[in-house]
Parts: structure tokens; C-alpha cells; sequence
């Protein structure tokens, strides 16, 4: 019995060496992200003179170009980036941003009924430190525990400790997910915009039927309560730092707008004015460009903006947010 019970202890000495050197390898060799690498010039960025931070999901990230604006800004806004994500952000960052007067808040079709605080995106903030809101306590571990992240490819990782972090590159590391890749989204680091060039994307009635089916499909309605406490909470520790909110809805093609769900739209509106009753009108406003017809040449798809789109937004902001920078004594560039 004893010299059965020392293999035993020996054999889970041995396993847990052996998953320690996993995880190992998995922390040194699980490739950067699209949402790390953002995080990362994020936090190495000087925030000090932003006046104007932008937030929200892929379509302000690819629609609002800072550097168009008439004030220093800064585009925190990432790919699929829901309310939990960009209200960890705007939380851990403020302090960064003495300054800060206005913030432009992205709001889609969808926001109410999303929650990425359950996937893959959620443990690359967690894991740089930021605090999201609905993480379940699974999400809370695979960030601390790399080895849990099957989906970023266990078997190279594990190849990778023996054949060297080459063999991992030429392997896993996608060449768009590299630093300093011309096509890595995260290159534009001064003002954190993500700039698609300016070409005709597809804006075919196909592509926007399958995007609307895409949008329909994602929603959750079980999450609107939660999105609107949460988006309240944000604005409310704006406004108490005396920062006014755009809520912005960014163009989408006729393309797109052709299938939208009806149903959706009119819970997007009663969830916004739920919250936006809240609030003086002097501190938060919604401005919606929903249905603005841009040329399609300044589409890169259905419902994103390429590089002039995001220029011409940016301008159309300038004029139309005046009220929000009234009073403001912001620096223009």
C-alpha cells in the first residue's frame, strides 16, 4: 500500500512538472492577438494630451479617423469591442487622460445584445490587467492559465518548447498577426485608428443579407437589462469627471440597411432612450449617420468605413458634436 501510494504522489509530481512546463511553453509561445497587440500600444501610448477618446466595436475602430478631427484624439475602439470591453478600457485608462473632454461612444444594432466578456477577446484584457465586468470565473482562469486556451493551438505550443519559437512562428503566427505586418490593424499606434485603404470594397446586397443574418444571429436579448446598466455606469463616470458623451452610430450601406431586422432596431432605440433619460441632454447625445448615404467608394464593406469614409465621418463630427466641445477649453492639432 505505501509503495503503492509513493508512485502515486511521484506520478502527480511528475504530471504537474510536466503541465508547469507546459504552461510554460504556452506563455512563451502563444502568438499576440489583434486585440494584445492594440492593448499593448495602448498602454505604451502618452495619453496625457487626448482631449477626444473614441470607443466601441469594429465599426468606429474602421469609421472614425482621429487624426481628422480639429483635437488631439485617441481610437481605443476594437475588433467586436462590446460595452464590457470598452468600459474596462475607458476605466483603467482615464486616469491616463487629464485632459479628456469628450468621449465618442460607438453604439450598433446589436450593442444591447452582446457580451464578449465569455470570449477569447475577454482574456487578452484580463491578461493585460483590465477588470471586465461580466467574465465568468472560467474566462478569469484560461486568462491566468495559458495552457487552458485551446483555441490558440495547444499542439504547436507544445512542439514549440522543443523545436524552437521558429518553428512556432512560421507554424501558427498568421503573417497579419505579426508586428510590424503592413496589414497588422495596430500599426496606426499614434492615434490607435485602424486604417483600411481607400478602394471600393464589396458592397453587393449578398454581402449585406449575410451580415444582417450574422448581426440577428449574435444577439442575445437576455443581455439587454445588463448593457444598459453597464453603458448607464459608463456615462455616469464620465459625466462625473465633467466629459461629455457622443453615443455615435456610424453609416452602414443600403446594402446592408435593406435587411436589417426590424425587431432589433426598435429594442436598440428603447434600450438607448432608457438610458440617455438619465442623463442632462447638455451631457449626453446620440448623433446617428445610420442612414447617411456615403459614396460607396468610402465603403470598405456593408457596414464598415475604409480610410475616406472614416476622414469624412470625422469631419461630419467636427461640426455636428459642437455642443460637446462648447466650453471645452480643447487644444485644436
Amino acid at each position: 500500500m505505501k509503495r503503492f501510494a509513493s508512485r502515486l504522489a511521484m506520478l502527480a509530481v511528475l504530471v504537474g512538472a510536466l503541465l508547469a512546463l507546459c504552461n510554460a511553453a504556452a506563455i512563451r509561445y502563444t502568438p499576440p492577438t489583434v486585440f494584445s497587440q492594440k492593448l499593448s500600444l495602448i498602454e505604451q501610448q502618452d495619453l496625457s494630451g487626448v482631449q477626444v477618446a473614441i470607443f466601441g466595436t469594429s465599426r468606429p475602430y474602421h469609421g472614425v479617423d482621429p487624426a481628422a478631427l480639429p483635437w488631439p484624439a485617441y481610437n481605443f475602439c476594437d475588433l467586436g469591442q462590446p460595452l464590457d470591453l470598452s468600459y474596462a478600457v475607458f476605466h483603467r485608462q482615464l486616469p491616463r487622460m487629464p485632459h479628456l473632454g469628450v468621449l465618442i461612444l460607438g453604439v450598433d444594432e446589436f450593442t444591447f445584445g452582446i457580451d464578449d466578456a465569455n470570449l477569447p477577446s475577454a482574456e487578452d484584457y484580463l491578461d493585460h490587467g483590465y477588470d471586465v465586468p461580466h467574465a465568468t470565473w472560467m474566462t478569469r482562469l484560461r486568462a491566468r492559465i495559458p495552457l487552458l486556451r485551446f483555441r490558440r493551438n495547444l499542439l504547436p505550443q507544445l512542439l514549440a518548447a522543443t523545436l524552437g519559437k521558429d518553428f512556432y512562428d512560421r507554424t501558427v503566427v498568421d503573417d497579419a498577426d505579426r508586428p510590424g505586418h503592413p496589414d497588422h490593424p495596430c500599426l496606426m499606434a499614434r492615434t490607435g485608428f485602424f486604417y483600411t485603404p481607400t478602394h471600393a470594397g464589396d458592397v453587393s446586397d449578398a454581402l449585406g443579407e449575410r451580415r444582417a443574418v450574422d448581426r440577428r444571429i449574435g444577439y442575445n436579448a437576455a443581455l439587454r437589462a445588463a448593457n444598459r446598466n453597464l453603458l448607464a455606469t459608463l456615462l455616469s463616470e464620465a459625466v462625473s469627471h465633467h466629459i461629455r458623451v457622443v453615443l455615435l452610430r456610424t453609416p452602414v450601406h443600403a446594402a446592408y440597411r435593406r435587411h436589417e431586422d426590424a425587431a432589433l432596431e426598435h429594442d436598440f432605440a428603447d434600450d438607448v432612450a432608457s438610458v440617455m433619460q438619465r442623463f442632462s441632454p447638455n451631457d449626453v447625445k446620440l448623433l446617428s449617420y445610420w442612414k447617411r448615404d456615403f459614396p460607396d467608394i468610402e465603403y470598405n464593406d456593408v457596414d464598415h468605413l475604409n480610410g475616406a469614409g472614416a476622414q469624412h465621418l470625422a469631419r461630419l463630427l467636427a461640426e455636428d458634436a459642437q455642443w460637446a466641445f462648447a466650453d471645452k477649453a480643447l487644444t485644436s492639432n
